[in-house]
């Protein structure tokens, strides 16, 4: 026999999108972090063809080389590419080693209020949601006056959201008179 198709291919027993005998390239997105490849199987045209497969993994193409009786050859490509996340959230942000109080990931903006009289910031730092996943670009602010951002991108790398941390100073709560004069006089 000369048939080196399949009857059809199935990925985790789901029929693969649009599979037709004569179309030998195919696409299989695979969810956001996904390592090892799903079940694939496939079903000969005819009893007389060999097989050989190709897995390269999550992320790659997978092959199916159908051999015929007569030593004709067709080969079905099925390439996985995996899903990238779109998650651009950190999941803390931390001044000197705390949570910033009330922190909430879909909450973009925080004020530090220093105590009275301190100029020196605290030393921030934060926790992606999704490590390795994410780009995180710090800019620091140089003085109570300024603003640090935190730019995240996700690993779509069209995904990105900026949080971003204000500083103001407590007020002077010493509220004591030790005199009062009139014209000198006490």
């Amino acid at each position: 026999s000369s048939n080196a198709q399949l009857t059809s291919i199935t990925i985790n027993g789901m029929p693969i999108d649009g599979f037709q005998p004569d179309v030998y390239n195919y696409t299989d997105t695979l969810p956001v972090g996904t390592t090892v490849l799903p079940l694939i199987e496939f079903v000969p045209g005819d009893a007389y063809q060999t097989f050989d497969t190709i897995d390269n993994g999550a992320g790659s193409r997978y092959l199916i080389i159908v051999h015929a009786e007569d030593m004709s050859t067709t080969i079905y490509a099925i390439d996985f590419p995996v899903a990238k996340s779109a998650n651009a959230h950190l999941a803390a942000i931390e001044a000197n080693g705390a949570l910033l109080p009330g922190f909430d990931s879909e909450v973009l903006t925080y004020n530090i209020v220093l105590p009275y009289g301190q100029s020196a910031l605290p030393a921030l730092s934060y926790e992606p949601a999704e490590p390795g996943r994410q780009m995180v670009v710090v800019t620091f602010a140089k003085s109570v006056a300024d603003t640090t951002y935190f730019t995240v991108t996700a690993e779509d790398g069209v995904s990105t959201l900026t949080y971003a941390v204000t500083y103001s100073q407590a007020l002077c709560s010493i509220a004591e008179l030790t005199a009062i004069r009139l014209d000198g006089e006490m």
